[in-house]
């Protein structure tokens, strides 16, 4: 017989205050964690027990235990030497990549099981390699305490093309370096040499060359193991970090567009006291009218910079970089002979802008915005107009649209001549200025031209059409307002039929939490890097096996046993049929076909 509660419920009532006084109690004795976490963790241990070793030596010998087990191409963990501005020896710590995706493989789990799968489908072959995606930017974690921001951080992720719409998700990605802003402002050419050495430890590694093949061994079955051939695929970055690895002028050249060979920034009064990303740019708004560089194109000029730079004069030499929009250092990524010699070197067909910062994050729309509200005079109507409608659940608990027009907000708008949001904001903000637009100002005649340039701006983010978005845009009278950002527009039909899809940051800025939430805790500076990149790899190991992100399909998200009531509704009015109550479950979120989300009260 199972054991069964006794007592009355006038018990159970006066015994509930003495157990919520012990959880709070038990509660306040911990450091600080949240309450969902302290929910997780004692759940945990009451379904699991306690682990046998729990003080914080243990942990980080664990963590350091995990790591070491996965050497099958080497030690996981790779010290590499770096040229530095000051001359003083230094090292960047990074993953070793043929060891991690050995061990990922031979751990078993959800990652396995996507790459088995997708490899099974689409074989990698020696003539038809898979693509490695690598993706930059940085990371400021919390310090409250301090103006200097010493733990500022950049990272490197890794993911490949062929898991499709994968990507989407941030535990498709593994971490492949890690350094501090502060440490990179030392080295030689900065990023530029940190990605020279992580493909060259990728590609020209001495135990296994990925372009030949690397043999992923299976957890028990040797029939199962795959010989896994990938080159360099390419890189998705916003126009900061794209100017920083590859060491171009970007939005403080004259030539700010690495990708083509004639397109200069517009004329222009003074910038020296805007923004970067405030910029005008081209004036362009076909792709025809661009003429595509090639890699070829690219790396000649970066070669005949580097002569340049031994016969000219300092002044005529700064000229010339301005004009040729490149930042010289021998060390940058383009100029590195050995890797130029493989092959691995594609500025221009392995580039990816990320839509998300062109167009979202500070972006064409963002300006779009500020614009049509501007000439229609509509800021102040903005507030009640947001406060009418609803957002899907995905965003709508950790947005409040309406709040980016209190009067304070406005009044920052107009004296910095620019709309702020965040790029999840900007999405959901687009939707509803386009219907304003559409069904209010359109029909009252209300800047006619405006609204057409900021409704083909929306189609433009929704993917549908660039060249008649930036058209219009001009022909509302706003061309002296175009940035570099609408310039990259043009090039996102080209990474879209280069790669069949457009991967972006969306995912990355996710995965951005775990790294900020082991260093906003991490005090020594002195190992800061080398304890960061431990936690994160270990992590990632963990959350690659054990991901629910990587089902296809349908399905539901954080599913959990359904009550007696549903169920049985569910029997009789849906199923009709006697399904047992444990092969029934439900969720208040599921995953949608095509990377979206719906939740409870979702009006569908």
């Amino acid at each position: 017989m199972k054991p069964h509660a006794t007592g009355s419920p006038n018990d159970k009532v006066s015994a509930r205050p003495a157990k919520l006084q012990t959880l709070n109690s038990f509660r306040r004795d911990l450091p600080f964690m949240s309450q969902n976490a302290l929910q997780a963790l004692l759940q945990k241990v009451h379904k699991e027990g306690l682990p046998e070793v729990r003080h914080a030596k243990g942990m980080k010998e664990a963590t350091r235990m995990k790591l070491s087990s996965m050497n099958a191409y080497g030690p996981l963990l790779l010290h590499e030497p770096v040229d530095t501005i000051d001359g003083q020896p230094a090292t960047i710590w990074m993953a070793n990549t043929m060891s991690l995706l050995a061990g990922l493989y031979q751990q078993g789990g959800q990652w396995a099981r996507l790459l088995h799968e997708t490899h099974s489908s689409k074989p990698s072959q020696k003539e038809a390699p898979w693509k490695l995606l690598l993706y930059s930017d940085e990371v400021c974690p919390g310090n409250q305490l301090s103006h200097r921001l010493e733990r500022k951080t950049m990272a490197i992720y890794g993911s490949f093309a062929e898991f499709h719409n994968m990507p989407q998700h941030e535990d498709a990605w593994f971490v492949v370096s890690i350094a501090r802003s502060q440490e990179i402002s030392n080295i030689q050419a900065g990023i530029s040499q940190i990605f020279a050495k992580v493909i060259k430890s990728i590609f020209m590694n001495p135990v296994a060359n990925p372009r030949l093949g690397v043999r992923l061994p299976h957890a028990t079955d040797a029939r199962q193991d795959i010989r896994l051939h990938f080159t360099m695929g390419g890189s998705i970055q916003n126009g900061l970090a794209m100017k920083q690895t590859f060491c171009t002028k970007g939005d403080s050249g004259t030539k700010f567009c690495m990708l083509c060979n004639n397109i200069r920034s517009m004329p222009q009064a003074d910038s020296t006291s805007r923004e970067e990303e405030d910029i005008p740019g081209s004036s362009v708004s076909t792709l025809a009218e661009c003429e595509l560089a090639t890699d070829i194109e690219v790396l000649a000029a970066f070669q005949k910079c580097h002569q340049n730079s031994a016969t000219m004069s300092k002044e005529q030499f700064a000229i010339y970089q301005k004009a040729a929009g490149i930042t010289y250092n021998q060390h940058s990524l383009l100029l590195i002979q050995v890797l130029l010699q493989a092959n691995l070197l594609k500025p221009v067909s392995g580039y990816i802008h990320d839509w998300t910062h062109t167009m979202a994050s500070q972006g064409v729309t963002q300006r779009s915005i500020y614009i049509l509200l501007s000439e229609a005079n509509a800021w102040n109507q903005m507030e009640s107009f947001l406060q009418l409608w609803t957002l899907p659940g995905v965003v709508g608990k950790k947005i409040k649209l309406h709040d980016l027009f209190t009067a304070k907000r406005i009044k920052f708008y107009k004296d910095n001549k620019r709309f702020k949001c965040t790029a999840s904001e900007c999405l959901g903000l687009t939707t509803l200025i386009k219907y304003m637009a559409q069904a209010l100002f359109l029909p009252a005649g209300v800047q006619v031209d405006q609204c057409h340039s900021f409704v083909d701006m929306a189609a433009a983010l929704e993917m549908q059409q660039v060249e008649k978005a930036l058209t219009m845009f001009k022909h509302a009278g706003n061309e002296a307002q175009m940035l570099r950002k609408h310039h990259w527009l043009l090039h996102l039909s080209t990474h879209l039929a280069a790669w069949r899809f457009l991967p972006n940051c969306w995912p990355l800025e996710r995965k951005h939490k775990i790294l900020t939430m082991c260093a906003t805790n991490m005090k020594k500076i002195g190992s800061y890097t080398k304890s960061l990149i431990e936690e994160v790899l270990c992590h990632d190991i963990h959350s690659l096996r054990t991901s629910e992100h990587f089902q296809a399909g349908v399905h539901l998200l954080q599913k959990h046993a359904c009550s007696k009531e549903l169920h049985k509704f569910l029997r009789s009015s849906v199923f009709q049929t006697k399904n047992p109550k444990e092969e029934v479950c439900t969720a208040t979120a599921a995953m949608l076909e095509t990377g979206g989300q719906v939740h409870q009260k979702d009006y569908v």
